[in-house]
């Protein structure tokens, strides 16, 4: 793997390609480990339910909101320098008519191709 100061002064666009998509992967893959593993739930009135927050199943960003998931998704865009992030969002009722409703339901996500 090659420097930064290798990757300012290279002229050859596969090598510094292959450089930014290994920086990138880091650091998405950095900012994942960060993050819970999959929902984290709380109790309330004997019921366990997915506290909205943001966290990971390991591929993706979960986010209980859009403006959050966007956020998100600008930022790692600003670290990386290359605009690869996607977000979406796990419709309940697309899910329900698919009969795929799962813990992903309901959040926004964030993720890399």
């Amino acid at each position: 793997m090659m420097t930064i100061r290798e990757y300012i002064d290279c002229t050859d666009e596969d090598k510094r390609r292959d450089y930014e998509e290994h920086v990138f992967a880091n650091v998405f893959d950095c900012f994942l480990s960060k993050l819970p593993l999959n929902p984290p739930e709380i109790e309330i009135d004997g019921v366990s339910k997915v506290r909205e927050e943001v966290w990971t199943d390991g591929t993706e960003i979960l986010c209980a909101d859009e403006a959050t998931a966007e956020r998100i998704a600008n930022m790692l865009e600003a670290i990386s320098g290359e605009p690869e992030a996607h977000t979406g969002y796990y419709d309940p009722f697309e899910d329900a008519e698919c009969g795929n409703v799962d813990n992903h339901t309901g959040f926004y996500y964030v993720d890399f191709d």
